[in-house]
């Protein structure tokens, strides 16, 4: 029994020598791992600033690289303990395999937002329409993009939907143009009348000199000549901008007697009442 004892307290003695090395040594080796994969980050990150990255761009650059020199400090540390990394990589081959088709839906986000960061159809800033949405751009991720509407609700698209649709973006040029159309009697004078509104508009703040006001007669309406009425302003000006360039139409028609046509018709009733009256010849029998 005493042999016996002193055989199996060797090998424990043995067996602790060995795996307290081992684990004395993977501690080592991932603390360092890790502050230098914390380090290798740090410095991408502040080399992306300099160039002048996109924000958006080193966060998802600054996330995956940090993920992935994790994993490999882990598998580091593992092989240093005696984990065969052979078996390691089928196992973890056979879950990424299961995991990729259960996240197929996940994957193609990924892709598409990749896709966005890179080609930069929009912004971080930008207001942006599309895929039966609008709002703010607020932030891009790899998997979905987060808007804010105008009346400050929060909304997370799947970037699939936004890659794959048509977008218009409000913020590509610094200024917009304002169309409106707008109607004159056919009694009113329409140069001198066409004359005035230029005039009253362009002197409004906010319209640009260049390019002009343009006013252009569009076709004969129902109840109106009907013209177009074109302004440029800043984009941030337009809902402004267009708001006064509609109170000023109002207030120049009115200051100069000039008609705003409704639309109306003339409704001719027709007595379809059957004639009861006996006829003054009646017919011979």
């Amino acid at each position: 029994m005493s042999n016996s004892a002193n055989q199996w307290m060797e090998h424990v003695i043995l067996a602790g020598q060995t795996y307290g090395l081992m684990g004395i040594k993977a501690i080592i080796i991932g603390g360092i791992g890790w502050l230098v994969s914390n380090a290798m980050v740090r410095y991408v990150n502040t080399l992306l600033k300099k160039i002048d990255v996109e924000p958006t761009i080193r966060r998802s650059v600054y996330s995956v690289l940090n993920t992935v020199l994790k994993l490999l400090v882990i598998m580091i540390v593992l092989n240093g303990l005696g984990v065969k990394l052979t078996v390691l990589a089928a196992v973890l081959g056979g879950f990424s395999i299961s995991f990729g088709l259960a996240l197929k839906g996940n994957v193609a986000n990924v892709a598409n937002g990749i896709l966005l960061l890179f080609s930069k159809p929009f912004l971080v800033g930008d207001y942006i329409e599309g895929a039966g949405i609008a709002g703010t751009v607020e932030r891009i991720n790899l998997l979905t993009t987060r808007l804010t509407t105008p009346n400050n609700q929060t909304i997370i698209v799947p970037n699939e939907s936004l890659a794959g649709a048509t977008l218009t973006n409000f913020n590509t040029n610094p200024t917009r143009r304002i169309e409106l159309i707008f109607g004159l009697g056919y009694n009113d004078e329409l140069a001198s009348s066409i004359q005035a509104l230029t005039e009253a508009i362009q002197s409004l703040n906010g319209v640009l000199n260049d390019p002009p006001v343009a006013i252009w007669l569009t076709d004969f309406g129902e109840s109106a000549i009907n013209m177009s009425i074109r302004a440029w302003c800043h984009r941030g000006d337009f809902l402004e901008v267009r708001h006064g360039i509609i109170l000023c139409l109002h207030t120049t028609c009115r200051q100069r007697g000039l008609s705003i046509p409704y639309p109306q018709r003339d409704i001719h009733i027709i007595d379809s009442t059957p004639d009861t009256r006996a006829p003054l010849n009646p017919p011979r029998i």
